[in-house]
């Protein structure tokens, strides 16, 4: 390829000059073709931070970059029972991750655990999103097992 395909100063622009330097052109041509066909048979909106971590994740395996190899990844999108060192349980659904936080929607729980910062309220002022500190959980599970 001529250039990486990701602005530099952009989210991707280290995943884009990872592309530059280890996939062919016509590989990333194929991933192009294929992506449209991914976007619209999981119905991705890649607007939304789930879709783009799907669209990403299935961009590594598909261009062989290897998937993310967060334990955690498995968990995007579904709803979780989270709890913390302070041993306080929540559940929320996940719906985004870095190397520092996890992001919860739908949030549910008695109190808020050490190192929730809440993101969004619901009508009676109880957070319904928002992130928790990855060195702050103990333990995520699939909720409901």
């Amino acid at each position: 390829m001529a250039r990486p395909p990701f602005r530099t100063g952009t989210v991707l622009a280290a995943l884009g000059q990872e592309i530059h330097e280890k996939v062919c052109a016509a590989c990333w041509q194929a991933w192009l073709e294929s992506s449209v066909k991914l976007v619209n048979e999981l119905r991705l909106d890649l607007l939304d931070p789930r879709g783009q971590f799907v669209w990403t994740e299935h961009l590594r395996a598909f261009v062989g970059l290897g998937a993310t190899q967060d334990p955690w990844t498995r968990f995007v999108d579904r709803r979780v029972r989270v709890e913390t060192l302070d041993r306080v349980i929540a559940e929320g659904t996940v719906v985004r991750m870095d190397d520092t936080h996890v992001w919860l929607a739908d949030f549910a729980g008695a109190t808020l655990p050490q190192g929730f910062e809440p993101a969004a309220r619901g009508a009676n002022g109880e957070p319904t999103s928002g992130a928790i500190a990855r060195d702050r959980v103990v333990c995520m599970d699939p909720a409901g097992e």
